[in-house]
């Protein structure tokens, strides 16, 4: 939700504003395109020898009309195409957002970090599989907006024959430090929370999401620390890091990695990993290439 809004409406649209004359300046605050998304792709070694992993490429198009409405539409391609959001969204002020159409329910960090810029690790979360409700994206109504330096969500959403309510708050402490919490209720409850603490030294993310309905719960936290910020002269990012994963369902599992994260640019990232599967004793190489826009 953040990320569709500051992209699309601030990236982009304030840069063609600035230059736009004014006579054409109506014209552009009413009808205006913006596009974002991700894409990444990795090679993994594991017991088996090395293999590739299918590419993964996700965008979204906007479309801003006038007073307020807002059409967008994302597809998303791995395994095979699918659409995973389509709405229209009337904005009525900043505080106030009302939607309607097929979303992304805010829970979990393969849904609110999914993008490869927003998290170090080659891959998302294994665990998180057995948390999470089985359908990520679905249809119904949802109210959000931001209010000083809070947001929040709040959806309605329809699968099959049952039908959840979930809601979302976060809160952002100046530019460096975030914390938000979810909740989604279908007759049984899953909830998460997260924080994350983000400087040009260092980053550290960490996430729990618990299950009712799988008796199951999920906790993942990532720190990195940028080995180049002490040069001034070097604006590129070069993180060591670190990430744990605990899952407990049936059985327990843990996840322990280690690696670099290279970011050339702020869009691009090139990881590179080595994972230790605790329970299974199994070892686990990767290289992975990852771009937003």
């Amino acid at each position: 939700m953040n990320c569709i809004r500051r992209i699309l409406g601030f990236m982009l649209m304030m840069p063609i504003l600035a230059v736009a004359q004014p006579e054409q300046e109506e014209a552009v605050k009413e009808h205006l395109f913006a596009i974002n998304g991700y894409g990444k792709i990795a090679t993994i070694r594991e017991a088996d020898g090395w293999k590739t992993t299918n590419p993964h490429l996700l965008v979204g198009v906007g479309y801003f009309i006038q007073n307020g409405w807002l059409v967008f539409g994302e597809g998303e391609m791995n395994d095979e195409f699918c659409i995973t959001q389509l709405y229209v969204q009337k904005a009525f002020s900043e505080r106030v957002n009302i939607r309607l159409g097929k979303m992304t329910i805010p829970l979990g960090m393969a849904n609110l970090y999914a993008s490869p810029t927003d998290h170090f690790s080659v891959f998302l979360p294994e665990g998180e599989e057995t948390v999470l409700p089985t359908e990520s994206n679905r249809t119904g109504l949802s109210f959000s907006g931001e209010a000083s330096s809070w947001h929040y969500e709040l959806q309605y959403m329809l699968y099959q024959d049952t039908s959840a309510v979930v809601a979302h708050f976060g809160k952002e402490i100046g530019e460096t430090f975030g914390m938000a919490a979810s909740g989604y209720f279908d007759g049984k409850f899953i909830a998460s929370a997260d924080v994350h603490f983000d400087t040009e030294a260092v980053a550290v993310r960490a996430i729990g999401t618990y299950s009712q309905r799988n008796e199951a719960w999920h906790t993942g936290i990532e720190a990195g620390y940028n080995i180049l910020h002490l040069s001034e002269k070097i604006s590129q990012k070069l993180f060591l890091f670190s990430r744990h994963d605990y899952t407990r369902a049936e059985a327990k599992d843990q996840i322990f990695t280690i690696g670099l994260n290279y970011q050339p640019l702020s869009e691009i990232c090139i990881k590179a990993e080595y994972a230790r599967k605790i329970e299974a004793e199994e070892n686990r190489f990767a290289i992975g290439v990852g771009f937003s826009f």
